[in-house]
């Protein structure tokens, strides 16, 4: 018998949310500081996920919010929360989208292959270009990891190993000293918690399983304690904790459903993405623009009738505005243009933009790139090409 043809539905989704973050424990403790039993929610969540009963929107509702209430208690810094929620709704808004314009004839399982690459593979990349340069003036004197591209893991580390490692670096401690309690912040019933917390922590740098996310944050809020770190430091060593977890949980599942070549191929394409947007957004926001902007943000910073909050939004208001320009002027430029060119099915009228498009990007070299693409491939190749580009906002070029 066939699989029915169908997309993963929202509640899948939003199920699977959960359970890459993994703030639902594995245990039945309460999720975080909500007054939710394990048990029950992960009923609602399997409920929920299959669309059963006639309440779709208000459970829609409840699990969203339920899902914001949590990112907010464990992040009470607003751009934390806002970086990885606002991510997450613009990647969950291009999914329903998708699946709203696309047919399948497909099962559940490769349905989702096909919106990986159509859909979050090409979206991923804008919205981390646009948060990390959105909120960057409040990351400012945040500790964060120094490669970029640490959240891809490794073929000898997951994100999750690498931020666990990076933590112990930034507090130059191994980590049996990091996990050293200090006994008097312990109860009678924790006597042999340092042991206990140890051997979990060579367990998860090993990789032999992986914890919920509230596992982690009661492992590391005891050594945060016992060494007196900082509530600032610790509310970004959990943030990168969260990130590795959702990471390390997707990489795991993409590995265990599509098999080690597709999850290198998606790591490749995901990587290129990310490379060519961040080239893009230099090319556009050059050292002119970037000195015009510093000069402005100095008149923010030093006007003393602004309270610290003001400053910040307005900060944050002109980095926005700055990515907003750079998806007028480069981002719909270049999707029109190859769109124009996959309706045609040939480079031999490329329309013209106006004046705005910057005069040092490289949309001369784009067009260049669609006409030799069509001297080169077949028909076919070449408008899969274009076809890609529309798609996705990545270099056919390469």
């Amino acid at each position: 018998m066939y699989a029915l043809a169908q997309f993963p539905s929202q509640g899948d989704l939003i199920k699977f949310t959960y359970d890459a973050l993994g703030v639902i424990p594995s245990k039945s403790e309460q999720i975080l500081d909500l007054k939710v039993e394990n048990k029950s929610f992960q009923k609602s969540l399997q409920r929920f996920a299959k669309e059963e009963g006639s309440s779709f929107l208000e459970n829609f509702d409840l699990h969203i919010q339920t899902l914001r209430s949590t990112i907010a208690d464990l992040f009470p810094t607003w751009h934390f929360q806002f970086t990885i929620l606002n991510t997450m709704q613009e990647v969950l808004w291009c999914y329903l989208e998708s699946i709203l314009d696309e047919h399948t004839y497909l099962n559940k399982k490769e349905s989702f292959e096909f919106i990986i690459h159509t859909t979050i593979l090409p979206r991923l990349p804008i919205s981390i270009l646009k948060y990390q340069e959105g909120y960057k003036d409040l990351f400012k004197n945040t500790p964060t990891p120094t490669d970029f591209n640490w959240f891809f893991g490794s073929e000898s580390q997951t994100p999750l190993t690498y931020i666990m490692q990076w933590i112990y670096e930034c507090e130059n401690l191994d980590q049996n000293s990091f996990h050293s309690l200090e006994q008097r912040f312990l109860t009678t019933f924790e006597s042999d918690q340092q042991e206990k917390d140890l051997w979990n922590v060579n367990n998860w740098l090993k990789d032999k399983n992986l914890p919920s996310f509230t596992t982690l944050k009661t492992t590391f809020d005891r050594a945060f304690k016992s060494h007196a770190i900082s509530e600032k430091h610790q509310e970004a060593y959990l943030f990168f904790l969260l990130i590795a977890r959702f990471c390390t949980y997707c990489i795991k599942q993409i590995k265990e459903n599509y098999g080690n070549s597709i999850l290198q191929a998606i790591t490749i394409k995901l990587k290129t993405y990310l490379e060519v947007i961040y080239k893009d957004f230099h090319l556009f926001y050059n050292d002119k623009k970037i000195s015009i902007v510093a000069k402005e943000k100095e008149k923010i910073t030093a006007n003393q009738s602004f309270t610290e909050s003001k400053k910040n939004e307005n900060l944050i208001l002109i980095n926005f505005a700055i990515i907003e320009l750079f998806s007028k002027n480069c981002l719909q430029p270049g999707e029109e243009l190859a769109l124009h060119v996959q309706r045609v099915g040939h480079t031999n009228d490329l329309p013209d933009f106006d004046d705005n498009f910057p005069a040092n990007f490289n949309l001369i070299t784009l067009k260049d790139g669609f006409r030799y693409l069509q001297s080169q491939a077949n028909p076919q190749h070449f408008l899969a090409n274009i076809e890609n580009y529309h798609h996705g906002y990545f270099d056919v070029l390469r």
